[in-house]
């Protein structure tokens, strides 16, 4: 392995089932702070992904020293896909 040094994350990322009862835990329970919600763009979230179809919204949590982003998809309906 070569020798280097991870010195910092911008965020960590979780694909959840249900983007407002993650982010309520995470707000409420654990004390996040919501920065921002919104819908990606279909099209550019199929080609990053290769699932025909991913539909996504994306919500980014700030905790002290950390970010979290959230991801919900809400299509395609069969998300066990596996690009070829």
């Amino acid at each position: 392995m070569k020798n280097f040094a991870i010195l910092g994350t911008n965020h960590t990322s979780f694909t959840v089932s249900n983007l407002d009862r993650t982010i309520s835990y995470f707000s409420d329970v654990l004390g996040f702070e919501l920065l921002n919600r919104s819908k990606r763009d279909p099209g550019f979230i199929e080609k990053v992904v290769a699932i025909p179809g991913a539909n996504i919204e994306v919500a980014y949590l700030q905790a002290p020293n950390h970010r979290l982003e959230l991801i919900s998809y809400s299509s395609p309906d069969n998300r066990n896909i596996v690009a070829s």
